[in-house]
């Protein structure tokens, strides 16, 4: 009985530290491009934590109906550290083996998918991983991360998601009590008259099942922010997500909150007259919330050569010349001017 319930403690405590290493996943999207009539190049985009484990290949699904397709020979474009800190800065990425707490990787991965042989048109794309981060304040610690987009392969002429032009580093880390105003940067340059809305929507564990909003947050209240629970306030006050323009604005309200939220971009065509969705991709986000250096807005003048670093509050001399007393307002979270 003793060896059983030591056995039964030993298991416990290897699946505790499993979920605890392996919690990396910041967020992830997935992009498409026709190359011909229902044959795709897919893009798979990763966003690690770099105090975690690494990144590892995952498998592409693709799902319509009885049908599933599963990619597994993929190529790996790219792995790159997106966390934004100058090189000459004290504190370096957590990437680059600092003991600074911040660190963000991206993993690219590309992949072909054929469909060709298929009749089904409307198909569910999606790549998994074990696990979000434990650090999550909002309810989502450690749970399974699943992402997806969707395409039409009946559409004519052959349709391609839109892309994000944009990383998601500049919100991955923002500062408490700071109005944040933020674009993805969605674009859709290959398919022209398509239009594109975006909406605020569940993470995911799986297909049909969603992450857990602890408290009152939900996809539509993240985090805690000004004039939280009611996201309909006025801004500066609420949580906005323009649907039109894809456009992010709100405050937070709590130093060291860890949240996730995720955009769903919708790409829309007049079909017989009539606008129909005719792909889907989603954004899936990390944000970190933490207590940044000053408080005055920023006032540089003149042009220089000189990495604005975490704890600075001024320089006089900068690589160009020298400019006076120059007060600068730091991102501590990034180490970028703000």
């Amino acid at each position: 009985m003793k060896l059983r319930t030591i056995l039964s403690l030993i298991a416990c405590m290897f699946i505790f530290n499993n979920t605890v290493f392996a919690s990396h996943l910041m967020g992830s999207e997935i992009e498409y491009q026709c190359i011909s009539n229902g044959k795709y190049k897919v893009v798979i985009r990763v966003y690690r934590d770099c105090n975690g484990i690494q990144v590892s290949q995952s498998n592409l699904v693709a799902r319509s109906g009885t049908s599933s397709v599963t990619i597994t020979n993929q190529t790996k474009l790219s792995s790159r550290d997106i966390t934004s800190i100058g090189a000459n800065c004290a504190y370096q990425s957590r990437c680059a083996g600092s003991s600074y707490m911040y660190g963000i990787e991206e993993h690219v991965w590309t992949m072909t998918l054929d469909l060709s042989s298929y009749s089904q048109c409307e198909w569910v794309l999606s790549w998994e991983q074990c696990c979000r981060n434990g650090n999550i304040t909002t309810g989502q610690a450690g749970e399974h991360f699943f992402t997806t987009a969707m395409l039409n392969k009946c559409i004519t002429p052959c349709n391609s998601s839109p892309t994000f032009s944009i990383a998601p580093t500049p919100v991955a880390i923002i500062c408490y009590n700071q109005d944040v105003v933020f674009n993805n940067g969605a674009l859709d340059t290959i398919d022209s008259g398509d239009s594109l809305s975006y909406e605020l929507v569940n993470g995911l564990t799986g297909l049909t099942s969603s992450v857990t909003y602890g408290g009152n947050f939900s996809p539509v209240r993240p985090l805690t922010f000004f004039g939280f629970p009611n996201q309909n306030m006025a801004i500066p006050a609420g949580f906005h997500l323009d649907p039109v323009t894809g456009d992010m604005a709100f405050r937070p309200l709590q130093v060291n909150q860890v949240a996730v939220i995720v955009v769903e971009v919708k790409e829309w065509r007049k079909i017989n007259g009539t606008m129909q969705v005719i792909g889907k991709t989603r954004r899936d986000m990390q944000i970190i919330v933490t207590n940044c250096t000053g408080n005055a807005s920023p006032k540089i003048e003149g042009p220089f050569n000189y990495d604005i670093c975490a704890g600075d509050q001024s320089h006089t001399d900068f690589s160009s010349g020298t400019f006076g007393t120059t007060t600068i307002v730091v991102n501590e979270a990034e180490g970028q001017v703000i």
